[in-house]
């Protein structure tokens, strides 16, 4: 049965498939870290994971997304879940799959859960449409800051890098 947690979850991922990114704003703590996979780097703070999620949301469409196996513990006012996402959605026309292992971890907040954390890395194994190059390489998005400027070769430590990483938020 669900809990408490795997609710404000739920709901959080209701608001990006609706992509109400003001709701979701609503739902993270002043201080939330997230991952944004596209650049490389941490978001630290409510208002630098609030600009992400305006920008990603020009960037995307038709978002489906489905939390599984998730399981979560509380301890007074801290909470942590753990769980599978898939999730659909349509990028600059473009259809995409991620299939990702989160971790959430929330605080009650003026007596309302909300997230304080959010880490999402997509698996290589995503079913992701992945360009390979003539030399067998994997051809990457060249990303300048957020966006997204062409296709670059590569490989990283002699494995692929997957797409999947640099294209979900």
């Amino acid at each position: 049965m669900p809990g408490e947690l795997n609710s404000v979850a739920t709901e959080f991922l209701t608001a990006l498939d609706a992509l109400d990114a003001d709701r979701m704003k609503q739902m993270l703590t002043e201080d939330v870290q997230s991952v944004d996979e596209i650049s490389r780097r941490w978001l630290r703070g409510r208002g630098d994971v609030d600009n992400c999620l305006r920008e990603l949301i020009t960037a995307v469409s038709d978002v489906a997304t489905q939390l599984r196996d998730a399981e979560e513990r509380v301890w007074e006012d801290t909470g942590v879940l753990t769980c599978w996402i898939d999730q659909d959605y349509t990028m600059h026309g473009t259809p995409q799959h991620i299939s990702a292992p989160t971790t959430m971890i929330l605080r009650r907040d003026g007596g309302a859960w909300k997230l304080a954390l959010f880490h999402s890395i997509p698996s290589s194994r995503a079913r992701v449409a992945i360009p390979v190059s003539p030399e067998g390489g994997m051809a990457r998005p060249k990303v300048s800051g957020r966006v997204s400027t062409g296709f670059e070769l590569g490989t990283s430590d002699g494995a692929p890098t997957a797409l999947a990483n640099l294209v979900h938020r």
